[in-house]
């Protein structure tokens, strides 16, 4: 069976017929990438796993045979002999049943795959067009939780309808209601509820079908059951109707009718999109592909739908719950190992106090969202507790903002608060009185704004404006404040304040007290009319079973914990209704909020307020001295605290800003001037001396500002260039196309003086958000030691800013300061060079200092010997040593899973980025394990050389790919490993050396420091390689020693061997290379030097805000839900033609919805995505 290609798959579509190699990506009128799938690096498909005989051999007449055609059929029949080979190598014959897996009814035990939701909602989508639904109209669902549920909603989605969502309980008269908000054409219901919805639709013309549910007997001539209705053939050429999802209205959700009749809620594509992107946001949601979720919240109400629409997105298996009811609730975790729980307080009551609980086995359950209600600190212990769980994740929404516009990110809990502020949205408290924005930590009413935000309530435009605010933010009508880390905490609904004499009581602070009564159960609290104290609280109580409890007792115990006395009644349960910008949003606007950098000598601190209230200054007083957009500036410094003020600043004026190493010699210096020749430059005092020797030749430079107060220097002190007050300023808006060049960075000059490498906007964002691999964390406590002129110290920063990190700020290495700053700040993450590394392993100092706090390293700039990373392990007890790959041209081209790590490679490929690997000899593409030059192409890779098109051709190819020059392999796993640069091979004799493998060896004897090994020129073996060592101090080895220790580890003699004086490193640990200035410098100096990066761990599931990030195949489990994702995305990337996506969704959708890549195992879904992915849907190379 021939394997199958990106192109026999085009070919098998209507007009794709004539597609080849060398026009498929013409006919996709983009490049391959923007479509969102990820070519990862060609490897040889298991010619077993395909059905091929390994011992066939194809003749020449069959390679010039045009492709086979990729059917539907096809497709699934290679899938099956996957499968069935997977499962014979993993001794597991159920593998394919457990791969396909996804839906569970937890009654019936009827099962559903992804596969199966596609098909049947495409079909389904064929069935509503054939009866007239387009463009606007609306389909309802009116039912309980069911495996069909979705398949409306879906179908719905492809034919550019809206989907409405009723309540199953709903009276006729609230039926009816709702009809007429939303005027749907056709209704979906269960038969539970489908007289009702007769009675309520009769007269309504415009309802033309009631489907129901099952196979039953149609009770009127409107009725269709939903087989019957639902097409049985598989719809394989349908395509998605393209709309506008800024304005297309997706989703119809009805308020919850608390202060009168439902509302209709219009969530729109975009609404909905945005929301499902936070839940999997690795900062925010963190939802993956693991998890196996207990669906017992309904469907139709906002919480539970967008959940249900991020399973399907993301992948997740779903244990389907039609009501709650105890026994089975807990049952089903049980026997479904079910992890992750979607709640409202009212169940983790039940969870908390229940003795049901205790018969069952939950260990399988590892997180808990809570939502619609405060959660009290006394039931989240109780849960977590019982459970054994870290924490329990509460969030705040509205059905108006799409579910959670605040939530608490895993690993980052505060009793009581329902998290941070969502990404991408705007939040403000004001004041109840006078309406005024409040500062942290006082109450006032919620209001948001951003992309979550509806669009408005359906038909009623008063009531539309009456909830939003003249600059466009929801009034949310619930009282509540933030603290000064950013963090939420909700009081109260303003409407449900009691007010009590002259106080305003919130019923849930009564609720919170009386739930910590042993023998209280659940509990609501209402105001009734009081005619001396204006109201009074009146409590429902639910009492545990078997207790014995009197309202006189309850009433004292809620008097010794409250001055409010409370009205006594026992009866019902009342039941609530849905109510529900990260830390990051608080830091910035609060003056008084933890400092972002921190100077290491000094002890000085700068806040996020004031990083943001002096750059948007600097970018305003340069404007007004003449610079903008597409103008230049440059920075010269060691990192100090005023390093990124001109840096953001740049940004925010949309000029490109330079930077330039403090310890460049002048003529470095003015080389580095002349690339981007910049009318400003900024400097440190330190600084300062160079700068004069070449401030005269360089003319173009008109103004120098150097950072601080002194003025003795001559120029222009940065205290004097902010000193104008606060300027009003505008950011400009360079439309962040791929032209725009935000910095010049100086390449290391290893090979020459250095180059100017052109970073434009999108490598900039690439680097900074399409990524994940480490997870950057707002508590965490950064050790600023990585230059931030080096690329890796820029985006470490940039990113620190991103994420709210605090920074300790090193402007130089030093070794007592380095750990004394660990220790002192409690540092928990550290971005180093091997070189640091070493210090780490061997250095006796660092046994002097408490380093206890450190939780993750990364580390990059040059390979890191596994058995260094070991030592610094065992001996700090760090759990996470991560290595990147990278260059200042590359920025960041492979990086370690975050957990994932393999010694001694540097990870996987980047989001967004391909890679190819050369012979070195033919030049042609290897496979897997076969050394070569590594190429790479990805939206974070440089425009070019600044000013040098000579230069930037010689290092990309026709294809795009960048040639890096540093020899490498990639494993059958995916993982990379650095073997050396090309320039750096030693040729001795026949053989090719790696100076790093030989430098490796060296850095194993307990009395060598450091160590590096160059060719030098031998006319017997072409070359002989020679090492430079430092020894430790104090510490006397013989240079035969050393060289009896190298050939005991490696067959080939080291026979040149010079030692260096202690204490006289071979690498600057700011540089990250080889130390031009050191004895060993003629030889040195040949060498290149490889930079890493560390970038976030990108979990396939935190979509990007580009189409660029959507490039694992994982998402593709839910490719009906990924067209509507690139229609929004497409906007920003201006591409017209929709029909592009619909022809690449077309071609994919056989092979792409079948389930593959949901497994719990990684190992077993790596090799699925290694077998798969490679070959059928990554580019073919005519090399292949």
């Amino acid at each position: 069976m021939p394997t199958a290609t990106l192109v026999d798959l085009v070919t098998s579509v209507p007009g794709g017929e004539n597609v080849d190699e060398d026009n498929i990506e013409e006919w996709l009128e983009c490049d391959a990438s923007e479509l969102g799938f990820e070519r990862l690096i060609d490897i040889e498909i298991t010619n077993k796993a395909m059905g091929v005989n390994e011992n066939e051999e194809q003749s020449e007449s069959e390679e010039d045979e045009a492709p086979a055609r990729m059917t539907h059929e096809t497709a699934l029949h290679h899938v099956d002999g996957l499968l069935q080979y997977l499962g014979e190598q993993n001794d597991d014959p159920h593998l394919a049943e457990k791969l396909m897996l996804r839906k569970v009814d937890a009654v019936s035990g009827v099962k559903t795959t992804f596969s199966e939701v596609l098909r049947k909602s495409t079909s389904l989508a064929e069935s509503l067009r054939s009866h007239g639904v387009g463009v606007n109209d609306v389909v309802v669902v009116a039912s309980e939780n069911s495996l069909e549920f979705c398949l409306p909603v879906l179908a719905a989605y492809y034919l550019g309808a809206t989907c409405a969502t009723f309540n199953p309980l709903y009276t006729v008269r609230e039926l009816r209601h709702a009809l007429n908000i939303s005027k749907p054409i056709i209704i979906f219901c269960s038969p539970n509820c489908v007289s009702k919805i007769e009675e309520a639709s009769e007269g309504l013309l415009f309802v033309r079908t009631l489907v129901v549910q099952g196979d039953g007997t149609p009770m009127s001539s409107r009725q269709v059951p939903f087989h019957s209705f639902l097409r049985h053939e598989a719809a394989a050429d349908f395509a998605a109707v393209d709309v506008d999802p800024e304005q297309h209205v997706a989703a119809i959700m009805c308020s919850s009718g608390t202060t009168g009749l439902p509302k209709g809620v219009m969530l729109t594509d975009r609404n909905i999109v945005a929301c499902i992107t936070n839940l999997a946001d690795n900062r925010f949601g963190q939802l993956n592909s693991y998890n196996t979720q207990l669906a017992v919240l309904p469907f139709f109400h906002a919480y539970a739908y967008v959940c249900q629409l991020a399973s399907l997105t993301i992948g997740f298996r779903v244990i389907v719950l039609p009501k709650f009811e105890e026994e089975l609730l807990l049952k089903s975790i049980q026997d479904h190992k079910v992890t992750l729980l979607f709640l409202v307080p009212t169940l983790l009551v039940f969870l908390g106090k229940s003795p049901k609980v205790d018969l069952y086995d939950l260990s399988s359950v590892k997180e808990i969202w809570c939502g619609a209600a405060p959660l009290s600190k006394e039931v989240q212990d109780q849960v977590t507790n019982r459970l054994k769980i870290r924490n329990v994740r509460q969030g705040y929404g509205l059905t108006e903002t799409t579910l959670a516009v605040t939530f608490i990110s895993g690993g980052r809990n505060k009793y009581g608060s329902c998290g941070t502020i969502a990404p991408g949205m705007t939040a403000k408290v004001v004041d109840l009185e006078t309406g005024k924005p409040l500062g942290p930590n006082c109450s006032g009413e919620l209001c948001f704004k951003g992309p979550l935000l509806m669009k408005g309530y359906l038909g009623d435009l008063q009531a539309t404006s009456a909830t939003m605010d003249d600059d466009g933010f929801l009034r949310t009508g619930d009282v509540g404040y933030y603290d000064q880390e950013g963090y939420f905490f909700i009081v109260e609904r303003v409407k449900e304040l009691i007010k009590y004499k002259s106080f305003q009581v919130p019923p849930a602070e009564l609720e919170a007290i009386l739930l910590t009564h042993p023998s209280v159960q659940d509990a609501a609290v209402i105001g009734i009319p009081d005619e001396m104290s204006g109201e009074l609280p009146m409590a429902f109580i639910v009492k545990q079973p078997g207790a014995i409890i009197t309202s006189e007792m309850v009433t004292r115990f809620v008097a010794g914990e409250s001055m409010c006395p409370l009205r006594r009644d026992s009866t019902g349960v009342l039941s609530s209704s849905m109510r529900s910008p990260r830390p990051l949003a608080g830091r910035y606007c609060d003056e008084n909020c933890v400092s972002a950098t921190i100077n290491a000598v000094t002890g000085e601190s700068v806040t996020f307020s004031e990083v943001l209230k002096k750059s948007l200054s600097v970018a305003a007083t340069l404007r007004r001295r003449g610079l903008w957009p597409r103008d230049r500036l440059a920075v010269m410094s060691e990192n100090h605290l005023d390093f990124f003020l001109p840096v953001l600043g740049s940004y925010f004026l949309g000029v490109a800003c330079a930077t330039i190493s403090p310890a460049y010699t002048p003529r470095e210096l003015l080389h580095a001037l002349n690339i981007t020749q910049p009318p400003v430059l900024f400097c440190s005092p330190a600084c300062v001396l160079t700068v004069k020797k070449v401030a005269k030749q360089a003319t173009f430079v008109k103004l120098i500002v150097v950072f601080g107060e002194d003025t003795s220097h001559g120029y222009v002190p940065l205290s004097a260039f902010l000193d104008g007050g606060d300027i009003p300023f505008t950011a400009s808006n360079p439309n962040h196309e791929a032209n725009y060049i935000t910095n010049v960075l100086c390449t290391s000059g290893t090979t020459g003086l250095p180059k100017g490498a052109s970073i434009t906007d999108r490598n900039l964002f690439a680097n900074l958000f399409e990524r994940g691999f480490g997870k950057l964390d707002p508590d965490h406590v950064m050790l600023g030691v990585v230059p931030y002129v080096h690329v890796f110290g820029l985006i470490l920063q940039l990113q620190c800013f991103s994420h709210g990190l605090t920074v300790v700020v090193m402007p130089r290495f030093q070794e007592k300061l380095f750990l004394e700053s660990i220790q002192r700040y409690k540092v928990s993450f550290l971005s180093l060079v091997p070189t640091l590394m070493v210090f780490l392993a061997k250095s006796p100092l660092v046994d002097q200092y408490d380093l206890s706090s450190l939780k993750e390293i990364w580390c990059g700039a040059a390979p890191l010997g596994p058995d260094i990373q070991a030592r610094v392990t065992a001996r700090l007890g760090v759990k996470h040593i991560q290595q990147g790959y990278g260059s200042t041209e590359l920025m960041t081209a492979l990086h370690v899973p975050f957990g994932r790590d393999k010694p001694g490679s540097t990870g996987v490929l980047a989001p967004g980025t391909h890679c190819k690997i050369l012979d070195l000899v033919t030049g042609k593409t290897v496979g897997p394990n076969k050394e070569g030059e590594l190429c790479f192409k990805g939206a974070q890779i440089m425009k070019g050389y600044y000013g040098d098109s000579k230069s930037t051709s010689e290092c990309f190819d026709k294809e795009g790919y960048f040639h890096t020059g540093d020899v490498g392999y990639y494993d059958t796993d995916g993982y990379f490993f650095i073997v050396d640069r090309i320039k750096e091979l030693i040729k001795y004799k026949a053989f090719q050396v790696a100076p790093a493998e030989l430098e490796a060896i060296l850095l194993k004897h307990p009395s060598i420091e450091d160590a590096a090994v160059v060719g030098v020129p031998d006319e017997v073996s072409g070359e002989l390689p020679k090492a430079f060592v430092v020894k430790k101090q104090g510490v006397d080895v013989t240079e035969e020693e050393i060289v009896k220790f190298v050939a005991g580890n490696t067959t080939l003699k080291l026979l040149i061997l010079k030692f260096l004086r202690p204490f006289s490193p071979l690498f600057y640990p700011h540089l990250s290379h080889v130390d031009r200035s050191s004895v060993a410098a003629q030889e040195i100096a040949r060498r290149g030097y490889i930079c890493r990066l560390h970038p976030k761990d990108f979990k396939w599931e935190n979509i990007a805000k580009r189409v660029e990030g959507f490039n694992k195949v994982k998402i593709v489990a839910s490719i009906f839900f990924y067209a509507k994702i690139y229609n929004i995305y497409k906007l920003q990337l201006k591409t017209s033609n929709s029909q592009i996506f619909q022809k690449f969704l077309f071609f994919l959708n056989s092979l792409l919805s079948l389930d593959l890549f949901q497994t719990q195992e990684s190992k077993l879904e790596s090799k699925i995505l290694k077998i798969i992915v490679s070959k059928a849907f990554t580019h073919p190379q005519k090399d292949n």
